[in-house]
């Protein structure tokens, strides 16, 4: 579809992640770049790191203390029972933040439902949950074999994302001063699973976060992060 696949497009993206942060776009054009911020990865890594750039700037303005007619609005929401305004003041600030801290508790909840360890199922011995803006897209789960090469990586689109989900990405380590990035496999539009080397295995084991880009060269710039997590059912 050429309407969609011009948000593919990493300039554009660019662009409108620049006008969208800087609060350069009219209200009808946020309310687009926000749908297409859930389906299209590029645009929404995009916004985050345009995000990223000016918080520190954000940081070091001075606070300035709304006008009165902030808080009479404010006010009048609170005490009465008036339909709220189609532009609220909370959406005008980071909505990200909210999103994460929204996500970790449903990761909390995702993790204890689907991965606690029984006797049936084996557990993982890793979570990494990847996000965009706050948002869960995909979860991958590590599991650990003794014999060298049959340890294991599945990836699991979430169920709102997963028809939005790119034919073809790559999941990375996030990589250190001493260790260049290590490409992990790559990932389908559906749930994949395959089985990695020793070598990056280890390299999983001492990566802080994972990653995942649309270029099998490079993870310069994911659409995705998230980090991984060593789990000990031992202490539950």
């Amino acid at each position: 579809m050429p309407g969609i696949a011009r948000y593919r497009d990493p300039g554009l993206c660019d662009a409108l992640a620049a006008d969208y942060v800087t609060g350069r776009m009219s209200h009808l054009c946020r309310a687009r770049m926000e749908e297409l911020c859930r389906t299209e990865l590029l645009l929404s890594a995009a916004v985050e790191r345009w995000s990223q750039h000016l918080l520190p700037l954000q940081e070091q303005l001075p606070p300035r203390p709304p006008p009165p007619q902030v808080w009479q609005s404010i006010d009048v929401l609170i005490n009465t029972d008036r339909t709220p305004s189609p532009s609220p003041l909370w959406q005008r600030l980071w909505p990200w933040r909210l999103a994460t801290l929204v996500s970790s508790l449903l990761l909390l909840a995702l993790a204890y439902n689907t991965w606690m360890p029984s006797e049936s199922h084996p557990s993982p011995a890793y979570l990494a949950p990847l996000s965009a803006n706050g948002e869960i897209r995909l979860v991958i789960s590590a599991y650990q074999d003794e014999k060298p090469g049959h340890s294991r990586l599945y990836a699991q689109w979430t169920e709102s994302f997963l028809p939005h989900a790119p034919a073809q990405s790559y999941l990375w380590t996030d990589g250190s001063e001493r260790e260049p990035p290590v490409l992990l496999g790559e990932l389908g539009a559906a749930e994949t699973e395959w089985r990695v080397s020793p070598e990056r295995w280890q390299a999983l084991k001492r990566s802080r976060y994972l990653l995942v880009s649309l270029d099998a060269d490079t993870p310069a710039r994911p659409v995705l992060q998230g980090p991984c997590l060593e789990l000990h059912y031992d202490e539950i």
